[in-house]
């Protein structure tokens, strides 16, 4: 078995059950919703069987001889297209929000892992013979700072997206219910979203981008 084909399944499993176990889960519980008020629905928890297709879907695709880039979007589509196909049965509210964007909000990261993991590091030229130990040590450290310098990139913009949409989504829960305890149901609900998606960035696409930097290093260390 494909250890890392396998953690990404999972992961587009967790994420498709979030998606929509969440409001089959939620919006059962929300007496007071604006415009909607309580709502259940037809298919109930039902409608998380087909994570088992998400999740096989995804093993195919990520232990499969393509490119890297096709894996990766073949990845996000094996999350978001069984999603998507979902949404009749949260009518009517349609798209319903968390149907949606928690396919688009996960599975970017699970589609960006699986293309930097399967990415091929270009090693040729270690092993010329016109080319000095000292160019071969210098490219593969512009390499290796390449590599740093894109993972701080996205470091830093995902900390302050994140921050955003978690403050972003704190105040849309006060404009969905007019009770204050469906309004903390919500915003533990939001709260939760933002802290798996945060360890799937972590354990996922930050782990590969490292994975990446010490291939490069231990190339380094190779050179005699």
């Amino acid at each position: 078995m494909d250890r890392f084909a396998i953690k990404i399944s999972t992961w587009n499993g967790i994420a498709f059950c979030v998606a929509v176990g969440g409001p089959t889960f939620l919006d059962p519980l929300i007496v007071h919703r604006v415009e909607y008020g309580t709502r259940t629905y037809p298919l109930g928890f039902w409608v998380l069987v087909p994570s088992v297709l998400v999740w096989g879907l995804t093993y195919v695709v990520v232990s499969s001889k393509w490119s890297p880039i096709n894996k990766s979007m073949l990845t996000f589509l094996a999350l978001a297209v069984p999603t998507w196909l979902t949404m009749p049965n949260f009518l009517p509210e349609l798209p319903h929000p968390m149907v949606l964007f928690i396919p688009i909000w996960f599975g970017i990261w699970t589609a960006l892992s699986t293309y930097v993991k399967h990415y091929v590091l270009r090693y040729h030229f270690v092993n010329q013979t016109n080319v000095t130990r000292f160019v071969k040590v210098e490219r593969l450290k512009m390499e290796h700072e390449t590599w740093f310098r894109i993972l701080l990139g996205f470091l830093a913009a995902y900390i302050a997206v994140e921050v955003a949409i978690y403050l972003y989504l704190q105040q849309f829960s006060v404009t969905l219910t007019t009770s204050v305890e469906e309004v903390l149901k919500y915003q533990v609900a939001f709260g939760g979203l933002v802290i798996s998606n945060g360890l799937l960035f972590l354990i996922c696409f930050v782990w590969e981008m490292l994975n990446k930097m010490r291939d490069i290093r231990e190339r380094i260390t190779s050179i005699r």
